[in-house]
């Protein structure tokens, strides 16, 4: 029976994991959250969350708490009665085995690899709806055996592990659906000028390259990523005649754009800023040096470098073309920048070439 105190502290804990569930997008620490209340709540040794995988019909360990944790992530556990975990995901129910040792139903494979004797399993179903994820378990109970307390516990964090991995289902449509969107605008992009065709995709390529090479990672890289895709954008809203016309406007009203889209608003200045040059003789601020932030710098020299490459007589091989463009855009571009993409471009081209001061 659990006192007063002890429920209050449970249902703090609950309300906690609640809240980072609503608050938190990273599926990865959101289910090691879950895993570590799961083995706090229950007073375990260990707990792990097992997930389906559908191709090969056997649940993996996704998280694990305890000793040799990333060692038992390699063992796959089957679903048919050889193991309690696999019960409890077929029946789609909880199951309790507090005589791990002598039970029939307890798979030996993750003992074999940990030599650590499992004494006690509480395995519960990750379900949403119709749909089944896995199994919630925690392993050896530090003080008896498991009861039906703990499993009404693990029952609730298992129905919270169920609404994160749901939204990842979600967002992965979602995803799927952007990168569709952006396919179909990138068409429409270049449908209005022609001779334009691979351009965004060449300047998404470059942008990736030269941001890697600076370090640059998660959610800054995301952003130069998607604001290399949406560059142009602000094209779309104007006339063919004067997309032909090269008119300078685009950036801002690609910028304004994009500011009205909630995940794509961190995108806006770097789209704004994409054509100022180093010198301040770009548009539409003419911000000179670092006042271009350098993320907006990256795809400056990415986009004008591919136009070039667009522009340039045919029969210029890489070679000549890029010592051509690096001697043109000295002052015109970050000089760090430059001669990181005159060392990345010959680098990928197996050629030896050094940017011109």
């Amino acid at each position: 029976m659990q006192s007063q105190s002890e429920r209050a502290l449970l249902y703090s804990r609950l309300c906690e994991m609640e809240q980072d569930i609503a608050a938190s997008t990273d599926t990865d620490q959101l289910l090691g959250r879950i895993t570590a209340c799961a083995r706090e709540i229950t007073d375990s040794e260990s707990a792990s969350i097992l997930l389906l995988d559908e191709e090969h019909g056997d649940l993996y360990f996704k998280e694990t708490l305890g000793e040799l944790g990333e060692t038992i992530k390699k063992v796959r556990v089957p679903l048919d009665t050889a193991s309690i975990a696999g019960i409890a995901f077929n029946n789609r129910r909880p199951t309790i085995s507090n005589k791990a040792t002598e039970d029939p139903r307890h798979f030996k494979g993750v003992d074999r690899v940990t030599a650590i004797p499992t004494r006690s399993v509480l395995a519960v179903p990750i379900i949403w709806g119709e749909r089944i994820f896995g199994v919630l378990e925690s392993i050896n109970k530090l003080d008896g055996g498991f009861t039906e307390a703990d499993q009404e516990v693990l029952t609730v964090l298992a129905n919270h592990a169920a609404v994160v991995l749901y939204n990842v289902g979600l967002i992965e449509q979602l995803q799927n659906f952007f990168v569709h969107t952006i396919e179909i605008l990138i068409a429409a992009l270049e449908s209005i000028e022609p001779g334009s065709q691979g351009h965004v995709i060449r300047v998404s390529r470059t942008t990736s390259r030269l941001a890697r090479e600076l370090g640059i990672l998660g959610k800054d890289y995301e952003t130069l990523y998607y604001a290399a895709y949406f560059h142009d954008i602000g094209k779309l809203m104007l006339e063919t005649s004067v997309v032909a016309r090269n008119d300078k406007r685009h950036p801002v009203i690609g910028s304004d754009l994009l500011e009205r889209i909630k995940v794509l608003e961190k995108t806006a200045p770097l789209v704004r800023h994409h054509h100022e040059r180093w010198d301040g003789s770009g548009f539409p601020d003419h911000l000179v040096g670092e006042q271009t932030p350098q993320a907006a710098r990256i795809l400056a020299l990415a986009e004008d470098y591919d136009e070039s490459w667009m522009d340039r007589p045919p029969e210029q091989e890489l070679p000549e073309f890029l010592l051509d463009f690096l001697s043109r855009s000295c002052g015109r571009h970050d000089p760090e920048l430059l001669e990181l993409l005159g060392r990345v471009i010959s680098q990928d081209a197996r050629f030896e070439i050094k940017a011109t001061t």
